[in-house]
C-alpha cells in the first residue's frame, strides 16, 4: 500500500498543479484552455476569450462663470469599456471536460478533477455548451496585495467551474473599484475641454494689449473648473472628482499663476483688483505681430466608491495657446517754448 500511495501522490500533485494555480499567477485561472468562442454577456469579448464590461458614465462639468453671477454646469452621458477584475471565461465543452476528467490514468486523480466540474456527467455529450472557469486578472489591480486579497475572496465565494448551456448567459463578472475609476478617468480626461479666455485691454482692430500695462485675463464659460464623473458596473459604483486651483499663464517674456480663474475687467472689478494679470515687456512686432501665450489648467483627480474604498488618480493638465497682439505706445516730446 505504501508503494501505491507513493505512485498516486505525484499524480495528484500534477493534477493540482494543472487545475489549481495559486493567486500569485498573472491570472487566477483553473483552466489554461480558453477556446476562441463567441459569447454574449452584455459587453464584448476580449482577445483572450474574456469579456469587456460596459460602464454607464455620467460626466458633469462645472464651468468658469465668465463674469456671470452663477457658474454653469453641463452634463453628458457615455459608455466606457472596462476590463473585468474577476469573473468567468469560457473553457471546455461538456465533451472536452469529460475527456479531460478521465485522462489522468488514475481513479483518485480523476475524482479530484471531476469534483471541480459539478454534474459533469450530465454534459458528456454536449459540444455546444461550455464550462466557464473563474479567474482574477492581476493587471486589473493597483498592486499584487490587492489582487491576492480579491482573488482569495472571489475564489472562496464562487465555484471553480460553472456550466453554461448554449444560449444562456454566463455568470456576471466583477470589476475592482480602483480599476473602474482609472478606466473612466482615462476615458473622460481625454475629452476635457481646453481652457478658453478673454482679456482686457483689447485696443483697435487688432484687439491689442499694451506693453507695460496689466493685461487682465479670465476664463470664459467654456472652461471647466471642476469635473465630476459617476460610473457604475452592476453594483459597483465610483465617483471621480477633478478640481483645479485656477489658470497658469506663460508667454515669452511674462507669466502669472492665477488664484482661481480670473474675473472680467470692469470699473468696479478694477477697484477690487485681481492677480490674474500678465504684463508684457516687449511688443509682438519681432514675433510676427502676435505673442503666443500658453494657458494651462491643472486638475487633481481623486475617487471614492460605494465599497468605502478611495484613492488618488494623479494630475492632468489641459493647455491652449492664445495669440495676443502686443502694441507699444510711442510718446512724442515737443518743445513748446517760443524763440
Amino acid at each position: 500500500m505504501r508503494k501505491s500511495r507513493a505512485v498516486i501522490s505525484p499524480i495528484l500533485a500534477l493534477v493540482l498543479c494543472v487545475a489549481l494555480p495559486t493567486p500569485t499567477a498573472a491570472a487566477v485561472d483553473g483552466d489554461s484552455t480558453r477556446p476562441d468562442t463567441t459569447v454574449s454577456v452584455g459587453g464584448s469579448q476580449s482577445s483572450d476569450g474574456g469579456v469587456s464590461l460596459e460602464a454607464s458614465v455620467k460626466v458633469t462639468y462645472t464651468m468658469a462663470s465668465g463674469g456671470a453671477a452663477d457658474a454653469v454646469t453641463s452634463t453628458a452621458s457615455q459608455v466606457t469599456s472596462v476590463a473585468p477584475s474577476c469573473g468567468y471565461k469560457p473553457g471546455r465543452t461538456g465533451a472536452e471536460a469529460a475527456e479531460f476528467i478521465g485522462g489522468f490514468g488514475d481513479e483518485k486523480a480523476n475524482r479530484a478533477v471531476a469534483a471541480m466540474y459539478p454534474g459533469w456527467e450530465d454534459y458528456v455529450d454536449d459540444t455546444t455548451g461550455r464550462w466557464w472557469t473563474r479567474y482574477c486578472d492581476e493587471s486589473a489591480f493597483a498592486d499584487q496585495d490587492a489582487y491576492v486579497e480579491a482573488a482569495r475572496e472571489f475564489n472562496a465565494e464562487h465555484p471553480w467551474h460553472v456550466w453554461v448551456a448554449e444560449g444562456e448567459d454566463p455568470p456576471d463578472s466583477e470589476v475592482d473599484p480602483a480599476a473602474l475609476a482609472s478606466a473612466v478617468w482615462t476615458s473622460v480626461s481625454a475629452d476635457i475641454p481646453s481652457p478658453s479666455i478673454d482679456r482686457n485691454p483689447t485696443i483697435g482692430e487688432s484687439q491689442a494689449t499694451v506693453v507695460g500695462f496689466d493685461t487682465w485675463v479670465w476664463a470664459t464659460a467654456d472652461t471647466p473648473t471642476r469635473v465630476e464623473i459617476v460610473a457604475a458596473v452592476g453594483s459597483t459604483s465610483v465617483t471621480v472628482i477633478a478640481t483645479s486651483s485656477g489658470l497658469d499663464l506663460s508667454a515669452q517674456d511674462a507669466e502669472a499663476d492665477c488664484t482661481g480663474f480670473g474675473i472680467p475687467w470692469t470699473p468696479a472689478n478694477d477697484a477690487k483688483g485681481t492677480d490674474c494679470v500678465i504684463v508684457f515687456d516687449r511688443s509682438s512686432a519681432h514675433l510676427g505681430g502676435t505673442t503666443p501665450m500658453n494657458v494651462d489648467v491643472q486638475y487633481s483627480a481623486s475617487w471614492k466608491s460605494t465599497t468605502d474604498r478611495s484613492g488618488y488618480l494623479g494630475a492632468l493638465t489641459t493647455t491652449s495657446t492664445v495669440e495676443i497682439p502686443v502694441a507699444e505706445i510711442q510718446a512724442l516730446n515737443t518743445n513748446t517754448r517760443q524763440p
